[in-house]
């Protein structure tokens, strides 16, 4: 990530818990790194996805995020992440966002596994695949809030991200400057898949409804196929009076033992229906 970005925010831009922490911790390993890099065997952490994939070593999947070997590296990632870290943290809780920001390091590791593997050679350090997912989250949040990419040029932020991904993919495809272009592009797209999936992992709701000025049309979106597939969910589950009686009777006849698991799962939801139509 070789570029700066900086934008507005209701709440403050001042460092909120879990960036603050980060900040700290990429800052003091960068720190340490420097110190010992002819003596600790540094190569362990990185991520490379010949060991990965091929003798087991997940803990770099993790790892590789908090490891960074050059000063500019590590400036432009923490610069990026106290941007557009603080108002997520916010919205999404400290806890939840340092889940999200995990998954999304995690998300681009193995992207990079994926897309790497036949250069064995290849080590992969940085907080850029995590940082990107962070990226994806404000932009779904406060889509309209302009930023200023090298403190220049005004965008907003559903535009800046849309041209991240396409730089991302142009990237990944031309290769050879260096760059984990698809390590950042899979952090990018795992935030967009965790978003669709927040009705399921809840990781992404509470106050986000009121964190942009304008609302979101990426979460207007997701919160219509919520809707639409509960919808679907309970249509499925819903017993008619004949199906009802039907499985009652054979409760009735041979046991509670005797259901299947799709019976059990039906009349389940159809004795919480009636629970909650009651209520």
């Amino acid at each position: 990530m070789n570029y700066a970005v900086s934008g507005g925010s209701s709440t403050g831009s001042y460092a909120t818990p879990v960036v603050r922490n980060l900040l700290w911790v990429n800052t003091g390993i960068f720190l340490v790194h420097l110190l010992t890099a002819n003596i600790v065997p540094w190569g362990y952490v990185h991520l490379s996805p010949g060991l990965v994939l091929r003798h087991g070593f997940v803990w770099q999947l993790v790892t590789y995020m908090y490891v960074h070997t050059e000063t500019w590296h590590l400036f432009f990632n923490m610069l990026n992440l106290f941007v557009f870290g603080p108002d997520v943290e916010r919205v999404m809780g400290s806890r939840k966002f340092f889940v999200y920001y995990t998954i999304c390091g995690i998300g681009g590791a193995l992207t990079a596994c994926a897309a790497y593997l036949p250069f064995p050679s290849i080590r992969i350090i940085g907080a850029s695949g995590a940082i990107y997912g962070v990226m994806f989250a404000y932009a779904a949040y406060f889509p309209y809030r302009p930023l200023l990419v090298y403190f220049v040029a005004p965008i907003e932020a559903r535009w800046l991200v849309l041209i991240l991904g396409v730089l991302g993919v142009v990237g990944g495809v031309q290769g050879g400057d260096g760059v984990a272009h698809l390590c950042h592009l899979g952090g990018l797209a795992t935030g967009f898949i965790i978003f669709a999936a927040a009705g399921r992992f809840r990781i992404t709701q509470g106050r986000a409804r009121s964190a942009a000025a304008r609302p979101s049309r990426v979460y207007q979106w997701i919160s219509e196929w919520n809707a639409r597939r509960e919808r679907r969910k309970a249509e499925h589950a819903r017993l008619s009076a004949a199906e009802l009686d039907a499985i009652l009777d054979k409760i009735a006849r041979e046991g509670m033992t005797s259901l299947s698991r799709k019976e059990r799962t039906r009349l389940k939801s159809a004795s919480q229906a009636m629970k909650n139509g009651k209520d």
